[in-house]
């Protein structure tokens, strides 16, 4: 008798204990999938997870609503407040203005008692793989958040920003947070000379970074660094002001050109423009070495150079001269004419420099632009020089 009454107090107390653990709590969760944003209908997964960070099996399913990257959960259940949040489908290219043609998987975990407004991005995705390791290494979930987003802020030399709480961070707003995000995606989306597809190369990085909260692989460091040189900040606004537009909402970027010259000018790695522009060919003076806006010397000899044996980033290189101006004159090259404006092109692969003579004569005024491609995925860079001559 004793040992059924045992065995009966032994179930009700475990009864009991499932019964408190099996508790469960209503949330309304939201939030914006973006790398670029996520395209309309992409696979959105929320996961329980317990306090180790480790999925207990509970799952809800959403999709993206709209392609502003918006989805819902408006009712979901969890014993845990802590989520994964798991986003897969085709996100917009801010580099190169249209969505990728290849699907993309983004991860966010977050506490729901701190926030049910829960974003998934590029620095969420990042931080992910890390904060696990921190939580199985000990730490609790909140010095580990704060730990593993000021490691990545770091990597890019931002940690003096002080910023937290990735979920909340959205690239449409004006905001240090917005930019920093913007930021990141752009020079991640850039992924320059790895030969790596963009999932591969994110979940390469995610996968270096988790381990001590540093990107170790050179591969990797390098082509973030050579990709942060590369940014055209200036098309990136264009292109995200575009799209927003498309949808009807208004894009205001933050002004991320200090916060990339920081990054650049902290990285070993050298400039992909590096001797590419040589200041001076054979005493001439090189007009797309430095200045943007260059005003002639007519009694000084220039030429448009540019140095290929210097740096193997680009695959061919577009020179294209426009102007309603006579006043100048090239040599040493064929240029094709269309409307105003004098192309050429120039395989880069090849290994050979070019020069082209330019003289002035009169009063005038030129465009030059030096459209730089790397491959067709990373897309061009254009250079532009105004060349004004009295």
């Amino acid at each position: 008798m004793k040992t059924i009454q045992l065995l009966l107090i032994s179930f009700s107390i475990l009864l009991s204990t499932c019964k408190k653990e099996e508790k469960l709590v209503t949330y309304k969760v939201d939030g914006y999938a973006q790398k670029g944003p996520f395209l309309t209908g992409a696979t959105v997964l929320i996961l329980e997870l317990d306090s180790k960070l480790n999925q207990t099996g509970r799952t809800f399913t959403s999709i993206v609503e709209d392609n502003t990257g918006k989805f819902s959960f408006p009712n979901v259940q969890f014993a845990s407040s802590y989520v994964q949040i798991k986003v897969t489908g085709q996100a917009y290219n801010e580099i190169l203005g249209d969505y990728t043609l290849d699907e993309l998987t983004l991860y966010s975990i977050a506490d729901l008692s701190s926030t049910a407004k829960i974003n998934v991005n590029i620095m969420t995705n990042m931080v992910e793989a890390r904060l696990k390791t921190l939580v199985d290494a000990g730490s609790s979930y909140k010095d580990a958040k704060t730990q593993a987003e000021t490691e990545l802020l770091k990597t890019f030399s931002l940690d003096s920003l002080k910023l937290t709480s990735s979920e909340t961070y959205n690239l449409t707003e004006n905001s240090t947070q917005g930019g920093v995000l913007l930021l990141l995606s752009a020079i991640i989306q850039s992924n320059f000379g790895t030969n790596m597809s963009f999932q591969e190369y994110v979940t390469n990085l995610q996968t270096d970074f988790k381990t001590d909260g540093v990107i170790n692989s050179e591969i990797l460091t390098k082509s973030l660094a050579i990709s942060a040189s590369y940014l055209d900040v200036d098309q990136i606004f264009f292109n995200l002001k575009n799209r927003y537009n498309e949808l009807g909402l208004t894009f205001t970027p933050f002004d991320i050109k200090p916060l990339l010259k920081k990054f650049i000018n902290s990285t070993k790695y050298s400039s992909i423009y590096e001797n590419l522009f040589p200041a001076t060919v054979n005493g001439a003076i090189n007009l797309i070495s430095n200045q943007d806006t260059i005003i002639i010397n007519k009694s000084l000899p220039y030429v448009i150079a540019i140095n290929s044996t210097s740096n193997n980033a680009f695959y061919s290189m577009g020179v294209f001269i426009t102007s309603n101006d006579n006043g100048f004159t090239t040599s040493n090259v064929n240029f094709y004419h269309d409307l105003n404006t004098q192309k050429l092109y120039k395989n880069m692969t090849d290994n050979t420099n070019l020069v082209i003579p330019i003289s002035f004569s009169g009063s005038g005024q030129l465009t030059l632009q030096i459209q730089m491609e790397i491959n067709e995925i990373v897309g061009y860079k254009t250079k532009t020089y105004i060349v004004i001559w009295k």
